[in-house]
């Protein structure tokens, strides 16, 4: 009964950092599956150029990256709902210009999750938010209308 306590207690503390690094960098799709593996090949590069962007505080690339983790972009890129959620939380509590679409977007990625994910996705969100912007996000900005 110990030891399947202590295994876990380590799935507790592998799975949420294996997340991470899964939100921080790029996931491609195979695009040997896709039905236009030509529109896929191009969107891939397209999300690759996004993800930099997006990770040096891109506004537009942010949103890109929000949207083709939700909706996978011509399979170009796997399917993420909380790493969706996480970059729709960072464009809410970032200093930049946003629009109605933005708030939409942010309550259409990240209301359907399960209370467990929508922790995960701010844990994440916050992370991130630190490392492009060096300073804590501000979670208030995700409570405003």
């Amino acid at each position: 009964m110990r030891s399947s306590a202590l295994i876990a207690i380590a799935a507790l503390a592998i799975f949420p950092a294996a997340s991470f690094a899964q939100a921080t960098r790029f996931q491609k799709a195979d695009c040997s599956t896709s039905l236009d593996h030509t529109v896929c090949m191009a969107q891939t590069k397209q999300m690759a150029s996004d993800w930099k962007r997006a990770n040096n505080g891109d506004y537009g690339s942010q949103r890109n990256v929000a949207f083709c983790l939700k909706n996978g972009c011509d399979g170009s890129t796997k399917i993420d709902a909380v790493g969706a959620c996480s970059w729709r939380m960072i464009i809410q509590a970032a200093e930049n210009e946003k629009d109605a679409a933005d708030r939409w977007s942010y309550e259409a990625d990240c209301k359907p999750l399960t209370n467990s994910d929508r922790r995960t996705a701010i844990n994440q969100a916050e992370k991130i938010y630190s490392r492009i912007y060096g300073k804590q996000m501000p979670i208030e900005r995700l409570l405003r209308d």
